[in-house]
């Protein structure tokens, strides 16, 4: 993991590249019929892009910032949280239906990310030894 923290263009281009590709699955019209059969699988496949996006940012403020604040990860998850929004908004320009549960689960996917990260970044050296993640409360603020 440090390897990849160490390249901090790569994490970048995944996290952009990430967003570009959910941007891209949530606008694209469905087939006629193309709901699933797997009861709540759009509601799992939210979930599942937004968890994935919050963690990709916070690999890429890592791979940056090297410390990281809880605040910050905390703002991060209120712009995907705000993007998500953003999201359900303008699919009806596509044919697709904005959905209130599907931004839940988009929610929910970010928390869990934001969550699974700090636990994930504050057991991990990711800089010099000593450090890692600071608290809010550890770095005075």
């Amino acid at each position: 993991m440090k390897q990849l923290l160490a390249r901090p263009r790569l994490t970048l281009a995944a996290w952009l590249g990430f967003l570009g590709f959910v941007d891209l699955l949530t606008h694209v019209p469905l087939p006629p019929g193309g709901a699933s059969r797997i009861p709540h699988l759009d509601k799992i496949a939210h979930f599942g892009s937004y968890f994935v996006l919050a963690l990709l940012g916070a690999v890429r403020l890592a791979a940056y910032e090297r410390i990281l604040h809880t605040r910050k990860l905390v703002l991060w998850g209120v712009f995907y949280a705000l993007y998500g929004v953003i999201d359900e908004l303008t699919q009806p320009w596509t044919g697709r239906t904005a959905d209130v549960d599907d931004w839940l689960a988009d929610a929910f996917g970010i928390a869990a990310a934001t969550w699974f990260a700090f636990i994930w970044l504050r057991r991990t050296r990711l800089s010099e030894p000593g450090e890692g993640v600071a608290t809010d409360d550890a770095a005075g603020e």
